[in-house]
């Protein structure tokens, strides 16, 4: 069990405020504090359990280590249009790092580069940043590689049985000069200045006395940048390669995603073995200020965002709020939920511009992270079936949220949000909690859990062996041999287990309509209010429609159910345009809920559409 969550703040205002998080040595005694730069976009969110247990695995070791948000990325201001994004990222990693060395009173500063953050940490090392050893994983020594690499996800993913409304053949959606992959936008302007950043074209300032090491690590063993290593050498680094074992692992979707611990324990006797000294003898910068708020620009609306965190028994829950600067004095308050092993910035930080928009139309709004998930603490590695998360611990987590939310004068009303065991969670909350006004539920995979859903996830297992986007992960290392395994293994499960099941499913089916009516009848009479918003061919969605449930649940006074249409089931949302139209949904039903209560003679049971209109 993960015990250190580390200490939550920003570093630097506004627009240029980076969310971070300090991990202290319980017992001071290295030398070297380390800088943690994640990669990109989906790999972040594969990446980040692991880079939180690496950074806690660090501070039990005696070293100060920082971890931080990108700007325009995480919890941290702006978004992926800022103007000159790859020079701020790059001044992020500088100042952090002066940062980390001015609070940590160490010789030396060590950063740690996955993908895109090793291109920014070795580029911040060449430039104002005091950063003296250098751990590069998997980062080529050309800028214009890592594009070549994501413009060849995005095509793969556009090509993987998308339709072209949805996510055309260049990855990104009709008109927009941009990249999408894994569900992540990079601008045009981005990609250009990254395409231009070569490593082995820096000139790296050699101070007498100071030695500067690099250690390089592959992909489990597999392409080595030898041009990266020679120019180093050649400007007097002192340079080491290693395997990096546990690449493919710590990068698998995030509910089955592993620490590669084998590397976190060579990189610490690496470590280990640094020399005395390496201040810079040139005078830095002055580090950047930290903060408990981050004041941000919503819209023309000033909005911040708190750190906001909740004890449940022996977990740590953290969390942001986002709030209107001058309060408005509304009862509402709307809570974002982990989607499955998401962290709380949500699928493709969807949560992130979903709560700066609500807290800039005047209603505060949290984003947190339950048990074992993103920065909470709790097991890690818990998700290997995925009726892990359908459990009511979970229920009951959020309901903590809902207590601490009120005991801070918050509320209340609340509408709780989330997409796949997120929406889970939200409507069994509402079923137990009267003050959950409204479930915005995206996605949702099951209203219920039970043995059918088992089998029918088994199936769905079984299915995904056929799917090009399967394969596709299996190319960028986001599949383990044990998950291929488990999908092997629910085709022989099903099949040995279709005949008893398929009686089971008959009689699910006669009785699970009455526990859904008594459930809505239940809501309905305490005038709580459903949004169902289910994207193409959803599971859930199928067996609704197949039951006629949609038009009977549509008839209820307090249900909206609003569907996208297309030809592909894509869960979490990674094209563009799916995006933008569960926003849309989003905010529609936002707006209903404030009309509701600012109305209470304006009718419940609206189709979508005219929610929406």
């Amino acid at each position: 069990m993960t015990s250190l969550h580390g200490d939550p703040f920003y570093l630097g205002a506004g627009e240029s405020g980076v969310f971070a998080v300090h991990h202290r040595p319980a017992a001071p005694g290295s030398p070297v504090a380390v800088l943690l730069c994640a990669p990109f976009g989906n790999a972040e969110l594969c990446a980040h359990r692991s880079l939180r247990e690496w950074a806690t695995t660090l501070a039990a070791g005696g070293h100060h280590a920082l971890r931080f948000d990108l700007p325009g990325t995480g919890d941290s201001a702006g978004d992926a249009h800022m103007d000159g994004l790859l020079g701020r990222w790059t001044a992020a990693v500088e100042s952090t790092a002066r940062w980390l060395r001015a609070q940590a009173a160490v010789e030396r500063v060590a950063a740690i580069g996955v993908g895109l953050g090793g291109l920014l940490a070795a580029s911040a090392a060449a430039g104002a940043g005091p950063i003296d050893d250098l751990v590069l994983w998997g980062v080529p020594s050309r800028g214009r590689s890592l594009v070549r690499e994501l413009r060849a996800f995005a095509r793969l993913e556009a090509s993987a049985g998308a339709d072209a409304e949805l996510m055309p053949d260049d990855g990104h959606a009709p008109g927009e000069p941009e990249l999408v992959t894994g569900g992540f936008a990079i601008s045009a302007a981005t990609l250009e200045a990254l395409s231009e950043l070569d490593l082995a074209a820096l000139e790296h300032p050699v101070a007498s006395g100071r030695a500067r090491r690099a250690l390089l690590l592959a992909r489990d063993g597999v392409g080595g940048e030898e041009r990266l290593s020679e120019h180093l050498l050649a400007s007097g680094w002192e340079v080491q390669s290693d395997s990096g074992a546990g690449y493919g692992a710590m990068m698998a979707e995030p509910y089955e995603s592993r620490p590669p611990r084998e590397t976190f324990a060579s990189v610490g006797r690496w470590l280990a073995g640094a020399p005395a000294g390496g201040a810079r003898e040139k005078e830095q910068p002055a580090a950047p200020d930290r903060a408990e708020v981050l004041e941000l620009d919503g819209g023309g609306t000033p909005i911040s965002e708190h750190l906001f965190t909740v004890r449940d028994g022996a977990n740590t829950l953290p969390g942001v709020l986002a709030a209107p600067r001058s309060p408005q004095g509304r009862d509402e308050c709307v809570v974002f939920l982990n989607a499955g092993a998401l962290r709380r910035i949500g699928p493709n930080r969807m949560w992130v511009e979903a709560a700066r928009r609500f807290a800039a139309r005047g209603v505060p709004t949290l984003r947190i992270d339950l048990a074992g998930i993103g920065d909470a603490d709790g097991e890690d590695g818990g998700w290997s079936d995925d009726a892990s998360f359908y459990v009511p611990e979970f229920v009951g987590q959020a309901r903590a949220v809902l207590g601490e939310l009120e005991a801070r004068g918050l509320g209340p009303r609340f509408i709780l949000a989330g997409l796949c065991s997120g929406a889970y969670w939200s409507f069994h909350a509402a079923l137990e909690d009267e003050r959950v006004q409204a479930a915005m539920m995206l996605n949702t995979r099951a209203l219920f859990w039970d043995g059918q859903r088992r089998l029918q996830q088994e199936a769905a297992h079984s299915r995904k062996l056929a799917e090009p986007r399967l394969w596709l992960k299996v190319l960028r290392g986001g599949i383990t041999r044990a998950r291929m395994a488990e999908y092997a293994r629910a085709i022989a499960a099903l099949a040995a287990r279709m005949p008893a099941h398929a009686a089971a499913m008959l009689r699910a089916r006669a009785g699970g309509g009455d526990r859904l009516d008594h459930a809505l009848d239940a809501l309905q009479a305490r005038g709580q209010r459903l949004w169902l918003m289910f994207g193409p061919r959803e599971q859930l969605r199928l067996e609704l429609e197949r039951d006629g449930r949609i038009d009977a649940m549509r008839a209820r006074p307090g249900i909206v159910v609003d569907l996208i249409d297309g030809d592909r089931e894509v869960h979490t949302l990674e094209p563009l345009a799916l995006q933008r139209e569960a926003h849309g949904l989003l905010d529609a039903a936002l707006e209903r809920e404030l009309a509701h209560a600012g109305d209470p003679g304006v009718p419940d049971g609206m189709s979508g559409a005219a929610a929406r209109g």
